[in-house]
């Protein structure tokens, strides 16, 4: 699968890491649909957490579960599920008494207490940010670090990092003609991004605004799990 690698400070990249497996009794493998970036995931990007090179990162995940281990009878294969970033063992004293945010067991970290996905000294468990979709929210205005406008800018490198047959949503704004184009290709509403590696990689694309009446109770079933 491919996932989001912290490789140092300021430091990250999508690579293909090895697929997720049942481990233990009570275990469960989530086909990750959702992912987010948390303000915190910023502390080890910057260095500031002391978290190790090649952690996987992502604690804030979403998906459909696709096997379960012996021990596990609350959650089947197919359910959708949101996954808190804690891990713990659930018959500890901290987890009986309520708080497995600081969990007894889950964590060999010495003296520490709790255990999280994806996160500097929360244990040895791997995120799960990864890269099923991506979402192009900037639009026609994206521009390089010296301000320089690039409208393919960010399709460009979604295509790079989005897997073999993944989607993209564009949410960004892209207009038909654009007087202050930087060149007469974006002026009328032309894009030049790379197409030849989306479709090589047969990935797909949906455009525009939330159709809410469409999609407002599918995605609240979905967001209630």
């Amino acid at each position: 699968m491919r996932a989001v690698v912290y490789r140092g400070v300021r430091q990250v990249s999508v690579e293909d890491v090895p697929d997720a497996r049942i481990e233990d009794a009570t275990d469960a493998v989530v086909r990750i649909t959702t992912t987010n970036i948390c303000g915190s995931d910023l502390h080890m990007y910057e260095g500031r957490a002391g978290v190790e090179e090649g952690k996987v990162l992502g604690h804030e995940n979403m998906g459909i579960v696709e096997d379960v281990g012996p021990g596990v009878n609350r959650v089947r294969v197919g359910d959708r599920v949101s996954v808190p970033f804690n891990i713990a063992c659930g018959s500890c004293r901290s987890c009986v008494e309520g708080w497995t945010s600081f969990c007894e067991r889950t964590n060999p970290v010495d003296g520490m207490q709790g255990a999280a996905y994806g996160y500097a000294n929360m244990g040895p468990y791997d995120g799960g940010l990864g890269t099923d979709r991506g979402v192009e929210a900037v639009g026609w205005q994206a521009h390089d670090p010296q301000g320089d406008e690039h409208p393919e800018l960010v399709l460009d490198n979604l295509v790079q990092v989005v897997k073999a047959h993944g989607g993209i949503g564009v949410i960004g704004v892209y207009v038909p003609q654009d007087p202050g184009a930087p060149d007469e290709l974006a002026a009328h509403g032309r894009v030049a991004f790379d197409y030849g590696t989306f479709f090589t990689k047969g990935q797909q694309m949906g455009t525009g605004q939330a159709p809410v009446k469409r999609s407002g109770r599918s995605g609240r079933e979905a967001a209630r799990g």
